[in-house]
């Protein structure tokens, strides 16, 4: 994988193949804030939004060239607050084939990390072990896994929302 367009191009082919799982790859250029990755899976929305690092900057430079926009992080984050679904924002490493998670009330309202502040959430990151709350880790070949566990996370809505059921 080269850029971001590769990482997403991936995903969809990968999500794709999950039983009862639906998924929309965004493409509206149009309305600013709209995750990559819409999906559903029995009656209940998940969100993802992607960004790719070909190899870990310097310590002390910012993590992401392209951060996550404050309307994307308010999308995440209005998403999981008001309508109860999970949103996350997921950070693939290249050079490692990882994709690091974040629920979106783990994103940064500016949208970026140093990264020496993302080596130190990485190191902090259990493994296997997954809990809800707390970023998670995921190599290239375990996006099924990966997307289990996005509707697995138990959001901190305001609001939780009914389910709706789809026969």
């Amino acid at each position: 994988m080269r850029n971001e367009g590769d990482l997403n191009r991936f995903l969809t082919k990968e999500i794709k193949k999950i039983p009862r799982v639906m998924v929309v790859k965004a493409s509206d250029k149009y309305t600013p804030g709209i995750s990559d990755f819409l999906l559903w899976k029995d009656g209940r929305g998940a969100f993802l939004e992607t960004k790719f690092v070909t190899k870990l900057p310097n310590l002390n430079r910012l993590l992401l060239r392209h951060r996550f926009s404050s309307k994307q992080v308010g999308f995440l984050k209005g998403m999981t607050n008001m309508g109860g679904c999970p949103a996350w924002g997921a950070i693939a490493i290249g050079d490692e084939k990882t994709l690091y998670c974040f629920p979106s009330w783990h994103i940064p309202s500016e949208g970026n990390w140093k990264t020496e502040e993302f080596l130190r959430i990485k190191s902090s990151i259990p493994d296997p072990i997954y809990d809800h709350t707390k970023p998670r880790a995921f190599k290239f070949t375990e996006v099924c896994e990966m997307i289990k566990q996005l509707f697995l996370e138990e959001s901190k809505p305001i609001y939780k929302g009914p389910y709706i059921h789809v026969d």
